[in-house]
């Protein structure tokens, strides 16, 4: 299993041995030496990830245990969830809510709280959100995604006028200070289909 890291932001000198990655530090970027010190940093830790992900065994059907899933978690203080409403929820379209998705299909690091649908920031950080949404025909779910009760993206799902089924998600990146509170909320909405919605989130 191999994976691709991409650097960006600033222009760093890369050099690679053996399957190593190293800050080249006769460029001219060593002369920051506290910038490059982070940048070490950030290798090192990204190096201790790739190492966990090369360890996991895989069985005979080619997939890593879930032993060995749970190492890389806790070895790489692992941030994600995923959620989902287990029942369909039929909502005044009038007024604005907070979507609970009080399913969980995994929450490592457990920032999410399944009884009030909000995600709370253990760290600082950039993670990215989304949320699927399934809705009846002649149904809607406009909805926003809220950081501290501020709109920061919203997500369109109008099926008034379909014939069958509708499924629309969104995507946002967002950077996190720890204690931020994030989580959907309507913004014209009747229904939003249980099992099949989803609201899920990751700290890169």
């Amino acid at each position: 299993m191999a994976i691709v890291w991409a650097a960006f932001l600033m222009p760093v000198f890369l050099c690679t041995c053996s399957q190593h990655i190293y800050v080249n530090e006769d460029s001219d970027c060593a002369r920051n030496g506290e910038a490059m010190e982070q940048i070490k940093k950030i290798w090192m830790k990204l190096g201790r990830i790739q190492e966990s992900v090369d360890r996991l065994a895989v069985d005979s059907d080619g997939k890593a245990s879930v032993d060995d899933v749970d190492s890389l978690r806790h070895e790489g203080n692992f941030i994600a969830f995923n959620a989902f409403p287990t029942g369909s929820l039929n909502l005044n379209i009038g007024s604005n809510v907070n979507v609970v998705y009080d399913g969980v299909y995994y929450n490592y690091g457990n920032a999410y709280n399944k009884q009030t649908g909000v995600f709370i920031a253990p760290s600082d950080g950039l993670y990215v959100f989304s949320w699927a949404s399934v809705v009846e025909p002649k149904k809607m779910f406009d909805s926003e995604i809220l950081l501290n009760d501020q709109r920061k993206g919203i997500g369109n799902c109008n099926n008034l006028k379909g014939l069958g089924y509708e499924n629309c998600s969104r995507t946002y990146p967002l950077v996190l200070k720890a204690g931020d509170r994030v989580n959907i909320r309507t913004v014209g909405a009747n229904h939003l289909e249980g099992g099949w919605s989803s609201f899920s989130g990751f700290k890169v």
